[in-house]
């Protein structure tokens, strides 16, 4: 089995397929990226099984804040968005209390996901390099990024 894991700038349409093996520091905020100061990333996993296709795990969100690491806020509050809106239908609802919609408003959850019905060349772009081993101009390596470590 093979582990994949991928940022995508919606801003610049650019993906970046960074080291599985170090995805979770990249979360925790104990490694970053300087050119991703600022930005707010989906990010996306696969696993893929020999002979047996692959799987992607839902996307989500993460904001990197001004000196290139995962904002952990941020992170949190759309982690609860995320739990919240698979539980609800309508997350906004009178009755859901204002803590929860304020995080679903600041985390921006179901508005920035990258939706695969709609950007299909993304989704192409990466199925094939998870697939095939294809590298598309647009999928760049984080080996080329300038890696942080908090210290």
């Amino acid at each position: 089995m093979r582990f994949f894991f991928f940022l995508h700038d919606p801003e610049t349409g650019i993906t970046y397929q960074g080291p599985s093996t170090r995805s979770l520091e990249i979360r925790r905020g104990e490694t970053g990226y300087a050119e991703f100061a600022g930005k707010v990333m989906n990010i996306l996993h696969a696993d893929h099984h020999e002979g047996h296709g692959y799987r992607w795990t839902p996307p989500s969100i993460w904001r990197f804040d001004e000196d290139g690491f995962v904002d952990q806020d941020y992170a949190l509050d759309t982690m609860r968005a995320e739990i919240d809106k698979a539980f609800s239908s309508n997350p906004y609802h009178p009755a859901k209390s204002a803590d929860w919609k304020l995080a679903m408003r600041r985390a921006d959850a179901g508005k920035d996901f990258l939706d695969w019905t709609k950007n299909p060349e993304v989704r192409e772009r990466l199925e094939d390099f998870v697939l095939e081993g294809k590298r598309h101009p647009k999928l760049l390596s984080t080996r080329r990024l300038t890696m942080l470590k908090r210290t």
